[in-house]
């Protein structure tokens, strides 16, 4: 993780070993925090049992358990990036002169105008019938309802009456 950019107070080891009861088919995954490997099997056991009773109402301290697998996870985290999506107009304009006729049960066929995803920017606002195009999908802005561009380039549709 350091070689990858990590810094030392940014990289977490998480710990754990996956037991059971010998015979059982299925283990439960006990976590370990740091140091407890190195001690004693009979403290990983009496863990083993407690968490085992948690789950399930019951142990059986007589028994010993054994282990299937042994964990290690590294993680490792970093300053959560600032997004400003919507701040850059890329493609073409958002609104364009089509205009294209949608049926809509309850206001039958109503003008709708298209609007082009990749040109909308933040702080965009219709209150007016719309079908907003992109490449995968296109979302339907019905009469009475409001939509807009938030600050992440997410459209956020109010629904009206």
């Amino acid at each position: 993780m350091a070689a990858a950019g990590f810094a030392s107070d940014r990289i977490a080891i998480e710990r754990a070993l996956e037991m059971r009861y010998t015979g059982q088919e299925f283990s439960l995954l006990i976590n370990i925090p740091a140091g407890t490997l190195g001690q004693s099997i009979k403290l990983i056991a009496e863990k083993f049992h407690r968490d085992y009773a948690a789950r399930y109402g019951h142990a059986f301290p007589e028994v010993k358990p054994e282990i299937v697998s042994v964990r290690l996870r590294v993680l490792g985290s970093f300053e959560k990036p600032e997004l400003n999506l919507a701040s850059v107009v890329v493609g073409e304009r958002a609104t364009g002169r089509d205009c294209r006729p949608v049926y809509f049960e309850g206001a039958g066929w109503t003008d709708c105008q298209v609007l082009r995803r990749p040109g909308l920017v933040a702080g965009f606002t219709t209150d007016d019938p719309a079908l907003v195009e992109e490449s995968q999908s296109t979302t339907v802005v019905w009469p009475g309802d409001r939509m807009h561009v938030d600050d992440n380039a997410n459209l956020v549709i109010s629904i009206g009456d």
